[in-house]
Protein backbone atom coordinates (compact mmCIF):
# COMPACT_ATOMS: atom_id res chain seq x y z
CA UNK A 1 0.00 0.00 0.00
CA UNK A 2 1.38 3.61 -0.60
CA UNK A 3 2.33 5.86 2.22
CA UNK A 4 -0.91 8.26 2.71
CA UNK A 5 0.96 10.15 6.08
CA UNK A 6 3.58 10.94 8.27
CA UNK A 7 3.79 9.24 11.57
CA UNK A 8 4.97 10.66 14.96
CA UNK A 9 7.25 7.51 15.56
CA UNK A 10 7.01 8.82 19.68
CA UNK A 11 3.34 10.54 19.83
CA UNK A 12 4.16 13.96 20.30
CA UNK A 13 0.97 14.55 22.40
CA UNK A 14 1.31 18.53 21.37
CA UNK A 15 4.76 19.01 22.58
CA UNK A 16 6.08 21.58 19.50
CA UNK A 17 9.81 20.14 20.01
CA UNK A 18 8.60 16.30 19.24
CA UNK A 19 6.32 17.41 16.50
CA UNK A 20 9.11 18.92 14.55
CA UNK A 21 11.87 16.28 15.21
CA UNK A 22 11.65 14.90 11.39
CA UNK A 23 14.19 12.00 12.80
CA UNK A 24 11.00 10.74 14.42
CA UNK A 25 8.72 10.53 11.84
CA UNK A 26 7.86 7.17 9.21
CA UNK A 27 6.19 7.26 6.31
CA UNK A 28 3.03 5.17 6.56
CA UNK A 29 -0.17 3.83 4.75
CA UNK A 30 -3.89 4.52 6.87
CA UNK A 31 -3.73 0.84 7.36
CA UNK A 32 -0.61 0.72 9.48
CA UNK A 33 -1.22 3.84 11.23
CA UNK A 34 -4.55 3.18 12.18
CA UNK A 35 -4.37 -0.82 13.43
CA UNK A 36 -0.69 -1.89 13.92
CA UNK A 37 0.65 1.76 15.08
CA UNK A 38 -2.00 2.07 17.96
CA UNK A 39 -1.18 -1.39 18.96
CA UNK A 40 2.02 -0.75 19.51
CA UNK A 41 1.36 2.71 21.02
CA UNK A 42 -0.82 0.89 23.71
CA UNK A 43 1.83 -1.26 24.43
CA UNK A 44 4.32 1.41 24.64
CA UNK A 45 2.37 2.99 26.79
CA UNK A 46 1.97 -0.10 29.36
CA UNK A 47 5.61 -0.12 29.30
CA UNK A 48 5.60 -3.57 27.63
CA UNK A 49 7.76 -2.17 24.46
CA UNK A 50 10.91 0.53 24.33
CA UNK A 51 10.03 3.33 22.01
CA UNK A 52 12.67 1.95 19.52
CA UNK A 53 9.65 -0.88 18.70
CA UNK A 54 7.49 2.45 17.85
CA UNK A 55 9.17 2.00 13.99
CA UNK A 56 6.76 0.32 11.65
CA UNK A 57 9.93 -1.85 10.84
CA UNK A 58 10.95 -3.08 14.40
CA UNK A 59 10.09 -6.79 14.61
CA UNK A 60 7.11 -5.93 17.37
CA UNK A 61 5.55 -4.21 14.41
CA UNK A 62 6.38 -7.01 11.73
CA UNK A 63 4.89 -9.87 13.54
CA UNK A 64 1.61 -7.62 14.81
CA UNK A 65 0.98 -7.07 10.60
CA UNK A 66 1.81 -10.89 9.96
CA UNK A 67 -0.66 -11.63 12.51
CA UNK A 68 -3.47 -9.26 11.36
CA UNK A 69 -3.37 -9.52 7.76
CA UNK A 70 -5.42 -12.78 6.16
CA UNK A 71 -3.68 -15.35 4.70
CA UNK A 72 -0.29 -14.36 6.67
CA UNK A 73 -1.12 -14.64 10.02
CA UNK A 74 -0.19 -17.75 12.53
Amino acid sequence: MPATLVDHVEPHEGDQVKFWDTSMWQSSCDWHHNSVKQQLEAMWRSGRIPVTELWLNSETAKRLTMGMLPGLGA
